[in-house]
């Protein structure tokens, strides 16, 4: 045989290969052999489609644009939810935030450009190194200078510390700012290493400065009111904990990762809210090997001071489940 025969039958040996593999592939993921979709499953619904129970339902609530990704758990505060996305537009990246008022509704918004990075929210009050904003409490969305202390920098060592211990006792939040995040590079303060500690004392911001702040060594209150995600990351079917329960897992694709087993399908869901649960499906994977689901971008969220849940279907698209208008 010669060179050019062996060639061809090797070429065409390969592309048999290949399509075998397709093929093999093709039949493990999809032939898939299952019942009907019982009729009791045919009324849940999906929660941008109208999904409600008795007396609450599920409407949209925030839908960011494609370049809006959601990277925070919303912050609760006394009188309202806040929602944090960060837009990633190239031609004016920015970070907003959304409001979200004690009735579920999305009641103001405001935009900071990507160089106001250094923000966090602490008791309501979005704080920066310069400057805080009382916006989510109050509407304001001037910025506010902090009441400096020892700025000047002729406070002794031990005045400043009585100062620091002073302010520190009184504060429901502490912050601590570093040196390297306040001064240009020839700014006398920086060479000295002069540091910042903010503390909210009654409604008003102060800011302590002097050397080596950090060193008193006194923890910082700076604890932001997050609301944590209430769905767990695994769920087993037919077992019910106080917030959801998955009645029904219908398969549509099979896949092998690893030498284990996994579907992608729809799950039937009840979501508890109140007394009533409101029937929802949604995508969802099975793991064969532990018995478990995964919710595939499901959260929940709930601030006990409000009357509504939110649900966020991944990237910046927010539900929220709230009482039936009357």
């Amino acid at each position: 045989m010669n060179i050019y025969k062996r060639n061809i039958i090797l070429i065409a040996t390969l592309i048999l290969c290949f399509v075998l593999t397709i093929v093999y592939g093709y039949g493990f993921r999809n032939f898939i052999k299952q019942p009907k979709l019982p009729a009791a499953y045919t009324r849940y619904k999906s929660i941008d489609s109208g999904a409600s129970s008795q007396h609450y339902e599920v409407k949209h609530l925030l839908n960011g644009e494609a370049n809006e990704i959601y990277f925070e758990n919303p912050i609760g505060i006394k009188n309202a939810v806040i929602i944090h996305v960060n837009s990633t537009n190239s031609d004016k990246p920015a970070n907003i935030y959304y409001k979200i008022d004690q009735n579920g509704n999305l009641a103001d918004s405001l935009i900071y450009s990507q160089n106001e990075y250094a923000t966090s929210f602490q008791k309501g009050y979005l704080v920066h190194q310069d400057y805080y904003r009382s916006w989510a409490l109050d509407g304001d969305t001037a910025k506010h200078k902090y009441i400096p202390i020892n700025y000047d920098l002729k406070l002794d060592s031990v005045a400043r510390k009585n100062e620091f211990f002073k302010l520190n006792a009184n504060a429901t939040v502490s912050k601590f700012i570093s040196h390297d995040y306040l001064w240009d590079n020839d700014d006398r303060k920086s060479e000295a290493k002069i540091d910042k500690f903010l503390f909210l004392i009654k409604d008003k911001w102060y800011a302590l400065y002097g050397a080596n702040l950090k060193d008193y060594n006194e923890q910082e209150i700076n604890e932001p009111d997050t609301l944590q995600n209430q769905l767990k990351g695994e769920q087993i079917l037919g077992k019910a904990d106080n917030i959801i329960q998955v009645n029904y897992f219908h398969k549509s694709l099979r896949e092998l990762t690893d030498g284990k087993i996994w579907w992608f399908g729809t799950g039937y869901i009840n979501l508890k809210v109140g007394l009533e649960n409101i029937e929802i499906k949604h995508e969802m994977r099975y793991y064969e090997d532990t018995k478990t689901f995964s919710y595939l971008g499901l959260k929940l969220y709930e601030d006990p001071n409000h009357k509504f849940k939110l649900l966020s279907n991944g990237g910046a698209i927010f539900y929220v489940i709230k009482p039936k208008s009357k």
